[in-house]
């Protein structure tokens, strides 16, 4: 259904635009996440063991242990008894004669072997491996049998669980240099065979399989995960899952329904009431009898004037042949054909028929409604990329001449490359009514259900010219070399995620209702390069949460969605010189952890360093309203979330908390792949500093106001307008600039932040704050009186029907007067509830959103507290503008 389809869409978009909003505001480093990372299985450490396995392949020096390839010689021994076994043994050391070398692992020089094998520091395999051990009470059989695992059929690796310590020497793992096993063939020393008749012992050995499969724990990798493989045979019996799907021919079954029209083949009985024509031939003995006229009574009467033609009957008295002579009667009942065309009345006849039925015949009955149903496949997809080039040369003219600058590039550029992609296939259940008329026939509703994968991608890089520009090109590094080509400072965020899309829809065509609830868990990795040889990265296990119901036409929609998102993850820097950092690299890229966070938990380690841990949560709602279809649209959305983050910097050991409200007002479009953005939004919480011993080293009330205007295919038309747009929202005529007459600009953007500290805070909840309002009031007065004595200069009177000036004034001291009421809510929780401080703090950011004159009012309160303003027009051919307007505390005016 397309409204499910709209919804989904919709539920997407609200996730991108968090994503943007995230990305827009990060608070530190663990803002940005949006999920949580689970703590890693200790399984996977058991198969960190297995890397120790991998150790045991330093354990090659066991192969330096060809002692017990000398035992291998005994393999020599079972030649003096088939010489072509020995040959067998060339063939390989996975042949069984290893396990006749098993046998020469009893000698004593394949002991040598286990000595070797001791480099496995494998010990805590050893429990698995013991129960034959009477022979090596230091448990390094084991190691060894994990060796023998690598052969698979090699008894090397049983004989490493069993006494026969030499055997496992033999190294099943190293066996897989097979070719060392030709080194056996050096064992003429296979007279020592003999003791491979103590090969026999080595039947012990078999015992030592269970020891392989102890292996298996470790590696996994083993053939004998391939015994899983056979439950991969039940995934067959999956395939009978299908013969289901024939249960959808079932639903032809349905069809069968359309039998009920063989209802209509009752009417075909109606036709049976046409023989009753033929009684109408009886009609001919009424001529026996007046009692014909009593036919009178019923139509059939008709038929009795037929009757005169009975008289002509009497003429067929003039021979019994006559009466033979019936079908000549029907000759002039032929005649009567023409009444047969009054053989319609003829079906009245079959009134006639009642009356000798004395009864009447049963009408067809209608068809009763019934609620039926068919299943269809349910597909999501959805696509969408952003290309955002900025242009790093300055403008610093713009201010004097009014105009900024273009096509000046020496200092390069600044390039994010945005995509994200998402596609799911499950299967709806659609209902609706047969055989119902009026609305319940245009009524219908569904459900369906589709696993779901998506990934989403944010390179961040530069450019030193135009050249370089479009000859770079960027592709997530799952290898370790694929950073080589980078510049220090490129980076990229890459999200890999996967879950379950519920939908449901209700409604009549042109007008539905639908609801989508979605569940995801995702990987985030961060990967930044910091120098020629490290990289910064962050890991995050993240888990979401959505649901949205949206409510409309094909077209046009309306809805409300709420998310939540929660993160744990650990950031490392990490020296890719080295070899086995490189691969503990790419193995996170993969998903898994494991080996980065071993080599960052050996201290003696110096290539893989924890730098930080971090936690967050991230959770609000979201009204939008959509206008358009699938790639094409525009939606507006108000957000109210709430973000929580900690995040433990490691090497200072300085622990950071964060909570923080956040308040945001968005206007999307997007045109296939042409995109305009503008976001007003507001953030405000509280920041905590505790040191190793918990003890608070800071506090601060970081406050910020942001305007935010993107387009990526602008002119000179579309940035006039967006400076105009910043100024009309905010009241601050210094921000105007002029773009260059009538030109193609790409990418352009302008960017506006307002930030205050705790001082500002402190004047809002503080004991003084009711002068601080009184200030606040005559400020937005005074601002409102001021602007309409010049008249309209920004257009905020769209009509002259009102009075705008009135209209402004209440409506800002209606907003003002709602900041009042909320700062004695923020003073009640400050430095106590700190999720209800940052909740308020957000409530107060919209309501100084509400116009220019309520944001100028709150904004020269915060230049009396020390404030920074940050103004910035950019993009990718005009020159960088910037503006910064910094004050300082006035301790008199803000208290």
């Amino acid at each position: 259904m397309k409204s499910i389809k709209i919804a989904v869409i919709a539920t997407v978009t609200i996730q991108v635009a968090f994503a943007n909003l995230a990305h827009a505001y990060s608070v530190n480093s663990a803002f940005t996440s949006k999920a949580v990372v689970k703590a890693v299985n200790t399984n996977g450490n058991s198969n960190a063991n297995g890397n120790n396995g991998t150790n045991g392949n330093s354990g090659t020096n066991g192969n330096t242990g060809s002692n017990g390839n000398t035992g291998s010689n005994g393999n020599s021994g079972s030649t003096g008894n088939t010489g072509s076994n020995g040959n067998s043994g060339s063939t390989g050391s996975t042949g069984s004669n290893g396990n006749s070398g098993s046998n020469g692992a009893s000698g004593s020089t394949g002991t040598t072997g286990q000595t070797n094998n001791n480099g496995n520091g494998q010990q805590d395999q050893t429990a698995n491996h013991n129960d034959n051990n009477q022979n090596n009470p230091t448990g390094n059989g084991n190691n060894t049998g994990n060796q023998g695992n690598g052969l698979g059929n090699n008894c090397s690796g049983n004989q490493g669980n069993s006494a026969s310590v030499g055997c496992a020497a033999g190294g099943g793992s190293n066996g897989s240099n097979s070719s060392n096993g030709t080194n056996g063939n050096n064992g003429n020393n296979g007279n020592n065979g003999n003791n491979g008749n103590n090969g026999n012992n080595g039947n012990n050995g078999n015992n030592g399989n269970n020891g392989n499969n102890g292996v298996n724990g470790n590696n996994g990798n083993n053939g004998n995960n391939g015994v899983n493989g056979n439950n991969g045979n039940n995934g067959n019996n999956g395939v009978n899952g299908n013969n289901g799907n024939n249960g959808n021919n079932g639903n032809n079954g349905n069809n069968g329904n359309n039998g009920n029209n063989g209802v209509n083949g009752n009417n075909g009985n109606n036709g049976d009431n046409g023989n009753n024509g033929n009684n109408g031939n009886n009609g001919i003995n009424g001529n026996n009898g007046d009692n014909g006229n009593n036919g009178d009574n019923g139509n059939n009467g008709d038929n009795g004037i037929n009757g005169d033609n009975g008289n002509n009957g009497d003429n067929g008295n003039n021979g019994t042949n006559g009466e033979n002579g019936d079908n000549g009667t029907n000759g002039d009942n032929g005649t009567n054909g023409d009444n047969g065309t009054n053989g319609d009345n003829g079906s009245n006849g079959e009134n006639g028929t009642n009356g000798d039925n004395g009864g009447d015949t049963p009408k067809p009955e209608k068809p009763s409604t019934q609620l039926e149903y068919k299943v269809k496949p349910l597909g999501l997809f959805y696509y969408d990329s952003i290309t955002r080039i900025f242009n790093l040369t300055p403008d610093v003219d713009a201010k004097a001449v009014n105009t900024l600058e273009v096509d000046k590039f020496e200092k390069g550029f600044k390039v994010q490359k945005f995509w994200t992609i998402l596609g799911g296939l499950g299967a709806q259940m659609q209902f609706y009514f047969t055989n119902a008329s009026g609305l319940q026939n245009l009524l219908g509703f569904s459900i369906g259900l589709a696993p779901e994968k998506n990934k989403t991608a944010l390179f961040t890089y530069f450019a030193k010219d135009t050249k370089e520009l479009n000859l770079i090109k960027r592709h997530i590094p799952w290898k370790a070399e694929d950073l080589y080509e980078w510049s220090v400072g490129d980076s990229v965020f890459y999200e890999s995620a996967g879950g379950v899309v519920f939908v449901a829809g209700a409604g009549i065509p042109f007008l539905k209702a639908s609801t989508t609830v979605a569940t995801q868990g995702s990987w985030r990795f961060y990967v930044q390069k910091i120098d020629d040889e490290r990289v910064y990265v962050n890991a995050t296990r993240a888990e979401t949460k959505s649901a949205a119901a949206f409510a409309g036409t094909v077209a046009l929609s309306v809805g409300q969605g709420a998310l939540k998102d929660v993160g744990q993850g650990f950031s490392y820097e990490i020296d890719l010189s080295d070899f086995e950092a490189a691969r503990a690299y790419e193995d996170m890229l993969k998903g898994n952890v494991v080996p980065l966070q071993k080599m960052a938990a050996d201290s003696l380690n110096p290539f893989v360093q924890t730098v930080e841990a971090n936690k967050n949560l991230l959770s609000g709602k979201t009204k939008a309203f959509v206008f358009g279809i699938p790639f094409m649209n525009v939606s507006t959305s108000k957000s109210n979330f709430y973000s929580v983050s900690n995040v433990k910097n490691l090497k200072e050991g300085l622990t950071v908390d964060n909570e923080y409200g956040i308040y945001s007002r968005e206007v999307i479009g997007r045109l296939i792949n042409r995109h305009k953005n503008r976001i007003k939004s507001f953030y405000g919480g509280v920041t905590k500093v505790t040191d190793k011993t918990n003890k608070l080293v800071s506090v601060d009330n970081k406050v910020q106001f942001s305007w935010f205007f993107e387009k990526d295919h602008g002119d000179s038309k579309s940035l006039n307008n967006a400076v105009e747009d910043a100024i009309q929202d905010t009241g601050l005529d210094y921000l105007a600039v002029k773009a260059p007459a009538s030109q193609d600009l790409g990418y352009i953007n302008v960017n506006l932040k307002v930030e205050a500290d705790t001082n500002f805070t402190r004047a809002l909840a503080g004991a003084n704050k009711a002068a601080i309002f009184a200030r606040m009031q005559k400020s937005l007065v005074n601002s409102i009186e001021s602007y309409f004595k010049n008249g309209d200069k920004h257009n905020l009177c769209v009509t002259k029907d009102v009075d705008c000036k009135a209209q402004y004034s209440a409506e800002s001291l209606k907003a003002l007067g709602k900041i009042k009421d909320l700062s004695e809510t923020l003073a009640a929780n400050y430095g106590k509830d700190s999720k209800a401080f940052a909740q308020t703090y957000a409530k107060i950011g919209e309501q100084a959103w509400t116009n220019q004159f309520v944001f100028k009012a709150v904004l020269d309160q915060m230049r009396f507290c020390g404030s920074n303003v940050v103004y910035e027009v950019s993009g990718e051919k005009i020159s960088n503008y910037q503006l910064q307007n910094v004050t300082s505390l006035d301790s008199v005016m803000c208290k």
